[in-house]
Order: structure tokens, then C-alpha cells, then sequence
């Protein structure tokens, strides 16, 4: 059969009528319309604005999609990634691609002159939740609220102090506010004017001048040290990056981007390159491999577990097969002879690439010439270990890949001491992974197992108690007729568990009853459900590991987390389950890291003498202070940044029937006023496709964070209006052009006064406007 296909969405129509008025316009025309969305995240989004605007979807899925049974004059999304939609007139379809539509705009990367945006406090705020204020303090979050002042509504954030005193936050200042993040069991809600916010800050600067001290001391070394320039032009990579087998993200891309320039850089390499588990880290770390080789070096790849040292040295083998680049191991999985064999060859230069565990860090492990050491999960190895690691930075080239980096590090990354890359777009048709906590039961367990077996699945059953763990493949045995139970731990002898991993691999086993060793590294995308037993003792950041070893395939993962009786279970422990829970979204590591923080407390990870500090003004904070004592100790100029107010009388804020959910208004305000001017077009463009053409009250908004960023920029402090009249309060500093400035006054019959305020004469209507020409002619 052969149909005659015409292409849909041109850059017109993208431009002008969007996603949503193409899908409600072919579907007047009685057509059936079929959304495709890349990925699961713009699945959520479309669903709902679909729905905003009166066109809510059907799903469709597999080879059902073009079943015309049920079918007429609807619309359905489905998941998959198209170039461009077309229509099919002769059958009545019209395909839409929501990658061509919204994907023809690519934000900017945020931060990408200063580094990524670790921390959006107010993804997750939920009223009730603690908030820093840094000129107040510490308050409670109870909501947005609306204020009609003068006869303009505008949005408030509205904090409550201690004795009830209210705070109002216009939204424009939400730079201001950060989500408290340290030991919410014990930090002290401020009185509104009270002296303990200010001591508190003036201690924290002390103390963290001496941190700084210490930070800077650990990498001076590196910074002073000469090490090897590696070639990493297209002559030696171009043939080697052609053989990966998928398409990279742009994340990607980045990392590997920022692994090359280190590399190639004097000066020693220590990169920590952050993204979630299964999001490409590998593949950054075979390209930083493959150009070390190919420059002389040698290279050691130390990993936690014996199963990801096997992992990754089959990986790595069948990447390299095509030179001549020799990839060994040595583990508890290889005979006392052949690591023999293999440290012997290493030592004369024999092997050019080693995978190993914590053995790689003994003195018995000789290199020839190494340049490279790749450290996967650092979290996962001992201080003992990590002191040794350390040791080696100022040494040799270090490239750390991590899911949940442990908070020491993340704190580096943040103040900028450790470079950093952060991979966080997922790969295309990954799903997030449902998660249920649940109270250990046999009818859910089985429903569970069988649940993946029936779709031709398989499982993991985690059970971390190895005396027990035979009894329990017994006890899954017999509820479970269709499983093929196995039994994996670390006691078992090295040709055991290959034995038994091999089987899982190749399906004879399809229940793999197991220690938590197969918490890194191990990728089975046909094992797409796992089962933790009891989860209430495993850490946040093993259970975050662990839930990721399942939907690493297009198929939706499922992790059921079982636990014991409510008693049973310790405080911190039901805050750990309920984080795994709250963070089922893709990309959550960091968010995971920032709670085990709080979970743990932060005196585990900064030390005692740091804990008080943050639990006084909360770690974002903190942490902001630490990148700044840090940038004044390196010499960098810093300047505190204006944080202008506005007060122009326009009605600017986000109806509630334009976008009804206040946890997506709240981020869009957030997001919007910590833009820089040069995104704001494409948030409006995205928004207009979500949501629909914006009304005036959104537009003025957009006006307003457009406003707000140029005076930021110009470092002019206020921007009142009176009656017709604007005022302008500028600072010691203000960059403007003082003599255009007064020619605008001149021309106006305004006034400049003493204290630099600028009084300009504006008429009544297009006060926008006039705003932004004054702004634009003084800058």
C-alpha cells in the first residue's frame, strides 16, 4: 500500500500556531491526530497541556498504534521520536513530532560560563517546608498569594516567621529565597528584624574563610603541577568516536568536550563527570581512555565491584577491538596466576589499559608510564582508598564518573576547586522507574515477579543477608512457579558467580536472587523489575544505585521497595524511602545527593566543626559563601551581585486558569527571573506551545524579568514609577551612560538628584516600552 505523505509543521507554522493549535485544528478538520514526544518527561508536559486546552489525550502504544479500531477524530500520545510530522489524508492521520515543534528552539545551557545549575530549591517546595531568606533568615514557605496593590495584582511568596510575623516575597525576588537544606530535626526559625540571622552569617563567613584555606590547599598542588598534553585532534579521536554505536546528547557532547580540553591542557586533569545512572558516563570515559593510549600512556580504571570490573572490561574490549590497544583486568574473577601474568605485562608496558577494584591501589601494582586513572563511584570505596586516590592527584590525569556524588565531592564541584560536567539529558525512550514502597507481602511480591516475567522480563530480588539468602530463593521459588531462581553473592567463589551470571545473561535464570554487588555497573536490559528486601537498611545513595540496574531498556522499569513493620523501621530510614520515592523522575542524582545530605546530617560530610554553621543558615547558603571565600583566596574580583526592585504598577503574574498547577507556577517563576534576557524569548515560546498564547498579566511579567536583568546588568539598584514619572536609583557603581542619561533628563524636563536617583517624565500608556528604550539609550 502506498500513501501520499505531506510534510506538516513548517517553520511558520511552528513560529506562529504551535504545537497546540496544529493538533486542535486538523483534529476539527476530523482528522485523527497522533502526538509523538521524545521522551517520557515531554510525554507529562503535552498530556497536560493538551488537556489545558480542551484536547485531552488517549495513549497509544505498540502495535496497537495504528489499529483503527476506536479510532475518530481524536488525539493520542504516544512515545517516540520523529523528525517532522506529516499528514496521511488518504486514511484521515496526521502525525505530530513534539521534538520537531519544541526541539527547533534549544535553550541555552544554563550557566555554562560558571557552571551548571546544581541546585532548584524550588522543584520540590511544598508549603510547610523551610526557607532561607538571606537578608531575613530562616522562615516557613505557606504558599504563593495575590496582592492587588495601588489597583495591580501582581504574585507574593509568603513566609511566616517565628510569632507568626508574615513575610511578603514578590516573585521577581525569588533569587532571595533557597530551600533549607541541612538538619531540619534541629535549625531555629527567625523573628522578622531579630539580631540571631546576622551573627549567625558573620560566623559562617569566619568559618568558612578557614574551609576555603583547607580546600585550596588539597588542589594547589594540581594547579601548580606541569603534567602531559595529550593530542586529542580529529586525526587521532575522529575514527574512534564514528564507533559508537548510538547518538550522543548534547550533555554528552559537553563532557566529552570538557574531558578533551583538560586532557589536552598542561596542567593535571581531575574532572568529575556527573549524570545518572545510564546516561553515557562510559562512553566519556573509554574517549578519555582511548586518546591516553594513543599518546603513550597507560590507563587504570579502578571500580568498587569484581561484577563491574567484568562489566567494564568486556565493554571496553569490544569498543577497543578494532586497535591494537591491549585491555586487562584483575579481580577476584581472574586466578591468582593471570593477575600475575597481567601485573607483570603492565609493569614493562605490556597492557595498555587495567580494570580493576581497590587491588588496582596496592604497591604490588607497578605501571610502566601511567597518565590516566578513571574512578567509577567513588562513594562506593573506603577513606582509606580515597586518601589514596587523593594522593595521586597532582600525579597523574584523574576523571571521576559518579551517579550520586558523595556530598564532599559535590561540595568541591560546587565552589568550583573540582572541574565539572554534569550529563543530564536521559537517552532517547528511557522511562523514569515506578517505585513502591511497601510492607514486606507475598501476594505483592509475586504480582510483582510475575508482572515482568509475563512480559517476557526478568528480576532482581535483593537480599543482603547472605546466611539467609538460600531460604529466601527457596521461599520466591515457591510462590513464584514461573521463575527460574539463581542465587548471587560475595561469598560465592569466582567461578560460582560467573557461573550463575552467565545464566542470568543468557535468560536460563529469569529471578536472580542477589547480594547488593550488582548495585554498580551491571546492565541487563532485559531485567527490568527488582525487589529490594528490607530497603530500610540500605543507604540513599545504594538504593538510588540499585534501583538503577532495572529500565535500561525502552520498557518501564518498576523497583518495589519492602520493608518491615512501621516500628521497625528508624526515623532516618522512612526519610530515605520516602526521597527514592519523591525522586523517581529521570536525572535525580543530584537532588538525591543534596537529600542524603540532610538525611545524614551535614557534620558526616563537612566535618563537626562546619555542621553548626549550616544547620544555621542551611547549605545552599553556605555553600555560597564557600565559592565566594574561594574566589577572593584565587585572586578572582567579587562583586556582590544587585538585586534590583521594581515597582512600576502593572498587573504581571501567572493566572491560575492559564496554568493551574502552583508547583509548575512557582517554577516558572523561579525560572524566569534567574533567565538572562536572551532566553526569555524561548520560555515564552515553550510556554505559548504548553499553555497557550499568554495573556496580558503573563506578558507584562516577561516584561518585567526583561526589565529586572538589564538593570541587574547596569547594577542600577530601583525602579519606581509615580504617577507619570520614573525613577531610577543608581549605585556607586552603576554602568550606565551618564551623558545620555542627562540628555534624556534635559529633553524631559526631569531631574537628577544628589543621592542618584534619576526622575524621568513618561506618558500614560506603553510604560513598558518606554522603560526599555530609557534602559537601552543610557546602557
Amino acid at each position: 500500500m502506498r500513501f501520499n505523505t505531506i510534510p506538516l509543521m513548517s517553520p511558520a507554522v511552528r513560529a506562529s500556531d504551535g504545537l497546540m493549535e496544529a493538533a486542535s485544528s486538523l483534529k476539527d478538520e476530523g482528522m485523527d491526530v497522533f502526538v509523538f514526544a521524545g521522551n517520557e518527561m515531554l510525554m507529562e508536559r503535552l498530556a497536560y497541556a493538551l488537556t489545558n486546552r480542551g484536547l485531552a489525550p488517549a495513549e497509544a502504544y505498540g502495535p496497537t498504534l495504528f489499529s483503527r479500531s476506536g479510532w475518530g477524530g481524536k488525539v493520542y500520545l504516544a512515545q517516540g521520536s520523529l523528525s517532522s510530522g506529516f499528514v496521511l489524508p488518504e486514511i484521515g492521520v496526521a502525525v505530530l513530532s513534539a521534538d520537531e515543534a519544541m526541539g527547533a528552539r534549544k535553550r541555552r545551557r544554563k550557566g555554562a560560563a560558571g557552571g551548571p545549575p546544581l541546585l532548584n530549591p524550588f522543584t520540590q517546595l511544598n508549603v510547610g517546608d523551610a526557607v532561607v531568606h538571606q537578608e531575613n533568615g530562616i522562615g516557613i514557605f505557606r504558599g504563593v498569594v495575590r496582592l492587588e496593590l495601588d489597583g495591580f495584582k501582581s504574585d507574593f511568596v509568603l513566609l511566616e516567621y517565628l510569632g507568626g510575623d508574615k513575610l511578603y516575597v514578590p516573585v521577581y525576588k525569588l533569587s532571595l529565597l533557597q530551600r533549607y537544606i541541612g538538619d531540619t530535626d534541629v535549625f531555629v526559625i527567625d523573628r522578622l528584624g531579630g539580631t540571631r540571622w546576622t551573627k549567625a552569617k558573620a560566623k559562617a563567613r569566619e568559618s568558612v574563610a578557614k574551609l576555603a584555606n583547607e580546600l585550596l590547599g588539597i588542589y594547589a598542588k594540581r594547579e601548580s603541577s606541569t603534567g602531559f598534553s595529550y593530542d586529542t585532534s580529529e586525526a587521532v579521536v575522529g575514527e574512534f568516536e564514528e564507533t559508537f554505536p548510538y547518538e550522543e546528547t548534547e550533555d554528552q557532547l559537553k563532557a566529552i568536550e570538557d574531558v578533551y580540553n583538560d586532557m589536552a591542557s598542561a596542567r593535571p586533569m581531575d574532572r568529575l563527570v556527573c549524570g545518572d545512572v545510564g546516561y553515557g558516563k562510559t562512553e566519556v570515559a573509554l574517549r578519555a581512555a582511548f586518546v591516553a593510549v594513543m599518546s603513550g600512556k597507560q590507563v587504570a580504571v579502578l571500580v568498587p565491584t569484581t561484577l563491574l570490573a567484568r562489566q567494564h572490561l568486556n565493554t571496553f574490549k569490544e569498543r577497543l577491538s578494532r586497535w591494537p590497544i591491549r585491555v586487562e583486568g584483575i579481580s577476584g574473577l581472574s586466578t591468582s596466576s593471570q593477575n600475575a601474568e597481567t601485573l607483570r605485562a603492565l609493569e614493562k608496558g605490556g597492557v595498555d589499559i587495567i580494570i580493576g577494584t581497590h587491588a588496582l591501589l596496592t604497591d604490588r601494582v607497578k605501571f610502566r608510564d601511567l597518565g590516566l586513572l578513571i574512578v567509577d563511584e567513588e562513594h562506593r570505596f573506603g577513606v582509606k582508598d580515597k586518601e589514596k586516590i587523593k594522593a595521586k592527584r597532582a600525579e597523574v590525569d584523574i576523571l571521576t564518573l559518579t551517579a550520586t556524588p558523595i556530598p564532599r565531592t559535590l561540595n568541591m564541584a560546587i565552589s568550583g576547586i573540582r572541574d565539572l560536567s554534569i550529563i543530564e539529558t536521559p537517552p532517547v525512550d528511557r522511562k523514569s522507574i515506578e517505585t513502591t514502597v511497601s510492607r514486606f507481602d507475598e501476594e505483592e511480591i509475586q504480582q510483582a515477579i510475575t508482572r515482568e516475567l509475563m512480559r517476557g522480563g526478568q528480576v532482581f530480588f535483593v537480599h543482603n543477608q547472605v546466611s539467609t539468602i538460600e531460604a529466601m530463593a527457596r521461599r520466591i521459588s515457591e510462590m513464584v512457579p514461573l521463575a527460574r531462581v539463581g542465587v548471587a553473592h560475595g561469598q560465592m567463589s569466582r567461578s560460582q558467580l560467573e557461573k550463575i551470571m552467565t545464566k542470568f545473561l543468557n535468560r536460563s535464570v529469569n529471578v536472580l536472587v542477589t547480594s547488593a554487588i550488582i548495585s554498580s555497573g551491571i546492565d541487563i536490559p532485559s531485567a527490568n523489575t527488582i525487589v529490594i528486601n528490607r530497603a530500610d537498611k540500605f543507604g540513599l545513595a545504594d538504593l538510588y544505585q540499585l534501583r538503577g540496574r532495572v529500565g535500561r531498556s525502552k520498557t518501564r522499569g518498576a523497583a518495589l521497595l519492602l520493608t518491615p513493620a512501621a516500628g521497625q523501621i528508624t526515623k532516618d530510614a522512612r526519610k530515605r524511602l520516602a526521597a527514592i520515592k519523591e525522586y523517581e523522575s529521570l536525572g535525580a542524582g543530584f537532588q538525591m545527593a543534596l537529600r542524603d545530605m540532610e538525611i545524614r546530617g551535614v557534620g558526616d560530610i563537612l566535618g563537626r566543626a562546619q555542621w553548626g554553621h549550616v544547620t544555621a543558615i542551611g547549605y545552599e547558603l553556605y555553600q555560597q559563601m564557600l565559592k565566594e571565600a574561594v574566589d577572593k583566596l584565587q585572586g578572582k574580583e567579587v562583586v556582590p551581585e544587585i538585586d534590583p526592585e521594581i515597582h512600576i504598577h502593572l498587573d504581571a503574574f501567572i493566572p491560575e486558569e492559564y496554568c493551574p498547577d502552583s508547583h509548575l507556577r512557582l517554577g516558572l517563576y523561579k525560572r524566569l527571573f534567574s533567565a538572562d534576557s536572551s532566553e526569555l524569548p524561548d520560555i515564552f515560546s515553550e510556554i505559548s506551545d504548553l499553555y497557550g498564547d499568554p495573556p496580558a498579566a503573563v506578558r507584562e511579567l516577561f516584561t518585567i524579568a526583561e526589565i529586572r536583568d538589564r538593570m541587574k546588568k547596569m547594577r542600577i539598584k530601583k525602579l519606581e514609577r509615580q504617577n507619570n514619572r520614573l525613577r531610577f536609583y543608581l549605585s556607586r557603581d552603576s554602568i550606565i551612560n551618564l551623558g545620555v542619561l542627562i540628555e534624556i533628563i534635559t529633553a524631559r524636563e526631569g531631574r537628577l538628584y544628589p543621592q542618584g536617583v534619576a526622575e524621568i517624565p513618561i506618558g500614560a500608556e506603553h510604560v513598558s516600552n518606554e522603560i526599555r528604550d530609557i534602559l537601552s539609550r543610557i546602557a
